[in-house]
Formats: structure tokens, C-alpha cells, sequence
């Protein structure tokens, strides 16, 4: 049994406003690792980023062409959408809440 599939286009809509779009590569489909591009404020601010997906659970990693580090945390719930908390790694007190647009399956 694989884990949640969280390829292909997607956003995370913030509740300080701010909406990240993200594409995400899933290694191997339904695997644990997890590499992507996004963008931000309307496609001004890109970057890329890695992480996983393991249980319920999504860890992501984006480092922002505006330096900063936007650390993406969440679970996946009972409906299949993730939810979670999003902070600027090099600034952890500028954090805000998330939920995915699509939902996922396994």
C-alpha cells in the first residue's frame, strides 16, 4: 500500500491571504519522496523544494527566490485534504495556517 498522491498541480490557500501553487514530483508514484517547483504572490516569487509523505502526514520545503524558506507541514484528513501550518524557516513566528485545494487519495 503506497502513500498519498500528491503529484501534479496544486495550492495550499493560507489564511494570511497568500496562496502557494505547487507542482510536485512523487518518487516513486505513491512514494515517500517528494520534489517540486511553486510560486507565490501571483507568480512573482518561485522557488523549489523536497520533502516526503509518510502515514498521514506531508513535510515540504520550499526555498523562495525572495529568500526565504517556507517550511509547508499537514495531514491529511478523513475527506483526503491536507490541512496544516506553513512558517518562514528563517523567521518561525511568521506562520499561518493551510489547506490544500485538491483532494488526495492513496
Amino acid at each position: 500500500m503506497g502513500e498519498f498522491r500528491v503529484e501534479g498541480g496544486w495550492s495550499a490557500f493560507q489564511s494570511n491571504g497568500a496562496r502557494a501553487d505547487f507542482e510536485i514530483d512523487q518518487s516513486p508514484p505513491g512514494g515517500q519522496k517528494i520534489t517540486g517547483t511553486g510560486s507565490h504572490s501571483d507568480g512573482a516569487v518561485q522557488g523549489a523544494g523536497r520533502g516526503r509523505v509518510q502515514g498521514n502526514q506531508f513535510h515540504f520545503k520550499m526555498k523562495w527566490n525572495d529568500g526565504t524558506v517556507g517550511v509547508y507541514n499537514g495531514n491529511f484528513g478523513l475527506d483526503g485534504f491536507l490541512t496544516g501550518v506553513t512558517f518562514d524557516e528563517r523567521n518561525p513566528s511568521s506562520q499561518a495556517t493551510w489547506r490544500s485545494n485538491t483532494e488526495f487519495v492513496k
